[in-house]
């Protein structure tokens, strides 16, 4: 070992007797400040005042951080509950859409013809309308108008048609609510549709709710899927539902071929 090295041990060996003394000598301030109140009096001041400065401007900085920290907490709360609700919003601007969409689908691809209303005729044994028509049109045919179903051609002759309407007690259209769920509702001639007594008894009507809008199933092979039909006014004894299409009110309505899938 050479004299460079040995100078070098000696100089470590004085560093650490200089921390361990001052580890003692601090430990030892330290119990006696604990243990004495009256322990260096002058010393206990200067370092109050030392550090005084810097206590004030720490608790400062705490409180702003604490400020800043409830205004952002706050802040994130309000924005969570505005996220909710834009969710809720694109939710409900989605199902619109997809209406939407379902109607446009519906313009563009039945191929409908525009007829004016003649007359309408509505008591206990029928309801029914009587309209314009052409030699293109034929009994079957399904009449619409932008709103929803009307009903069906039963007849055309002379240049006039007879269409047999939804609220009449001889017409059955299979319907479905946006939960799935199909029922059969039939006129009941006092322009309102109901469901017959056997489909009462069907576990699934339990999730017709009031306000629920009927739409043509698309089953039978007679009218489009996705037409809007009526709305659930009563689900208990028996489903009763309200035409959404003024009938006793039409001006125009639009025929088209049946069979004419829109889903």
């Amino acid at each position: 070992m050479n004299f460079k090295q040995k100078l070098l041990i000696k100089i470590k060996l004085k560093r650490y007797r200089f921390y361990v003394l001052s580890i003692i000598c601090g430990s030892l301030v330290a119990i006696l400040d604990i243990t004495n109140n009256n322990f260096m009096p002058g010393y206990k001041k200067c370092v109050k005042k030392i550090t005084l400065p810097v206590k004030k401007s720490m608790n400062e900085l705490v409180g702003s951080i604490r400020v800043i920290f409830n205004t952002c907490n706050v802040n994130n709360i309000q924005l969570l509950l505005e996220n909710k609700n834009l969710k809720a919003r694109i939710l409900e601007l989605e199902n619109k859409n997809k209406e939407l969409i379902k109607q446009c689908k519906y313009e563009r691809l039945s191929k409908r013809m525009t007829f004016q209303v003649l007359g309408f005729e509505q008591n206990i044994f029928k309801s029914s309308l009587l309209t314009e028509a052409t030699d293109e049109l034929k009994p079957g045919y399904v009449a619409t108008t932008i709103d929803g179903l009307v009903g069906l051609v039963t007849d055309v002759s002379s240049g006039i048609a007879q269409i047999l309407t939804i609220t009449d007690r001889r017409f059955s259209v299979p319907v479905k609510t946006k939960s799935n769920v199909h029922i059969i509702m039939t006129g009941n001639d006092c322009n309102m549709l109901t469901a017959s007594v056997i489909q009462q008894s069907n576990r699934f009507t339990a999730n017709i709710k009031i306000g629920d809008v009927l739409y043509t199933s698309g089953e039978g092979g007679i009218f489009p899927c996705g037409i809007p039909i009526a709305k659930v006014t009563k689900n208990r004894p028996i489903i009763v539902a309200q035409p959404i299409v003024n009938i006793d009110r039409l001006e125009f309505v639009k025929i088209m071929k049946p069979t004419l899938s829109i889903g």
